[in-house]
């Protein structure tokens, strides 16, 4: 039976997910929108959905409901835009996926989500050197505080559900593969051309591939240990260039969110 993968959000992550299962699996896809009537994404179909569940009407909850999930992705959030109040940030980034895990989990089968954060978790890294997952998180914004709440607290709740949680920071990528007009590409340009397919951490710099994933593998990973094993939440958030066909390397980033 195909398995079935419920991406909350259409945006650029959003959508990479979705594109990213396409090419890579055979799984039943189904991303959600806040827009009335939206149209499908590509070949992606598209159903109206407000990551608040409390806004959503009957059908809606039924449209979601009824395509039974197994694995859900949650790739929504808000906080970059300075126009946003505290409290929209909180809620859209802490206590949103929270809920939608909870409702889910009560309503349908699916036990696997995957929790997109941020890299603003992390906070400001050492001059030189680009993060890694072993990085105590130190927040700096609203944005980033918010996420890494949702983070802690699915944590906690894949422990006492036995339900499996992965949490993923995405991290604007430089280097060849990158995707075209983001911002960073005057980091891109101007970066040394080695660092693309090099790990500098420690004092260490070293071609080896790192073991950062795209959130689309990430989802196919949880989806395959759906209804087999009980798996503690896990943490990775490593800038991704691609070097090579089907090669995966940890590079130098700097923040940015679709």
């Amino acid at each position: 039976m195909r398995e079935k993968v419920l991406i909350v959000g259409s945006g650029f992550v959003a959508r990479a997910v979705g594109h990213g299962l396409r090419a890579e699996s055979d799984a039943d896809i189904l991303l959600t929108s806040t827009r009335a009537g939206a149209a499908p994404i590509d070949d992606l179909p598209v159903t109206t959905f407000e990551a608040d569940v409390t806004r959503n009407s009957a059908d809606r909850l039924d449209r979601v409901r009824s395509f039974a999930p197994d694995v859900a992705v949650l790739a929504f959030g808000k906080g970059i835009d300075p126009a946003d109040t505290l409290r929209q940030v909180l809620l859209a980034n802490a206590v949103y996926p929270l809920e939608l895990v909870e409702w889910l989990r009560r309503e349908t089968r699916c036990r696997s989500f995957v929790q997109v954060g941020t890299c603003f978790e992390y906070g400001p890294s050492a001059t030189g050197r680009p993060l890694a997952e072993t990085d105590t998180p130190q927040p700096f914004n609203p944005y980033g505080a918010g996420k890494l709440a949702a983070c802690l607290a699915l944590r906690a709740f894949s422990e006492a559900s036995g339900c499996q949680v992965l949490h993923v920071r995405p991290f604007t990528l430089f280097g060849p593969g990158r995707p075209p007009r983001r911002s960073s590409a005057t980091v891109s340009e101007s970066a040394p051309r080695s660092c693309a397919s090099t790990y500098r951490g420690n004092g260490r710099t070293s071609p080896r591939p790192s073991w950062a994933i795209p959130p689309w593998r990430a989802s196919c990973s949880a989806g395959r240990a759906h209804g087999r094993c009980r798996t503690p939440s896990r943490t990775t958030g490593n800038a991704i260039a691609r070097s090579g066909p089907n090669t995966l390397r940890r590079g130098a980033a700097q923040p940015d969110e679709p």
